[in-house]
């Protein structure tokens, strides 16, 4: 780096911390614009600071000791939990947590791994970039302004998504996000089954309650 820097002084460096290089190191690597943390040991479900989630814990702690050693930013897995099939993930006031902490604490860099998938022939519902329109637009937004207001965000994507049927599918959109807050389980890393999951979240309860939403917005459309 320093003998590329004589010739190209305004390059910058960065890393990784992945795998088998995920523990701090006991020494600072060499000067790096940041490292970014690949955050595998998180949990999708909980806000990081929550102390009842034993995963969170774990994970904010050590990006907190690799801050000690270098600019730090972190690579999520966000998008990348459900596979085969993926699915709908009304996660937004968990990312709104994410950007304030990662704020507070001053990283540099954040991004997210999104598989762009775009199959010929597939159904709309099957298309992986469409299942999560919604919660990218959000997580872009959020990661723009991380002070926004995300329900604000959310009303302004129904309305400019659904028109005349916006306060019914914002109504579904916030259930299904409460329903999803309140899981007690635990969430991490990509390619989990959704159907693992159903049964935790997708309860009687929560069907009764977002199906007149849903059905009266396929009404009003």
């Amino acid at each position: 780096m320093a003998e590329l820097r004589k010739t190209h002084p305004d390059l910058t460096f960065a890393a990784i911390g992945y795998q088998e290089y995920a523990a701090v190191p006991k020494d600072p690597p060499p000067p790096l614009e940041y490292v970014a943390y690949c955050q595998y040991d998180r949990c999708y479900i909980h806000k990081l600071a929550d102390t009842n989630c034993t995963v969170n814990v774990k994970s904010l702690a050590r990006i907190k000791e690799w801050q000690k050693k270098a600019p730090m930013g972190v690579y999520g897995y966000h998008f990348d939990i459900y596979r085969n099939p993926t699915a709908y993930l009304p996660f937004w006031n968990m990312l709104a947590d994410e950007v304030q902490t990662y704020k507070t604490m001053g990283l540099r860099y954040v991004m997210t791994e999104m598989g762009v998938e775009w199959p010929k022939g597939a159904a709309r519902e099957d298309i992986i970039p469409l299942q999560h329109r919604l919660s990218l637009y959000l997580y872009n937004q959020l990661a723009w302004d991380p002070d926004a207001d995300v329900d604000a965000l959310l009303i302004k994507f129904c309305q400019s998504a659904y028109g005349p049927a916006w306060e019914e599918v914002h109504a579904y959109h916030s259930a299904m996000a409460s329903a999803w807050d309140a899981l007690k389980i635990h969430i991490v890393y990509f390619f989990n089954k959704p159907t693992a999951t159903a049964r935790h979240y997708i309860t009687p309860a929560l069907v009764a309650h977002a199906t007149p939403q849903r059905n009266a917005a396929g009404a009003v459309l």
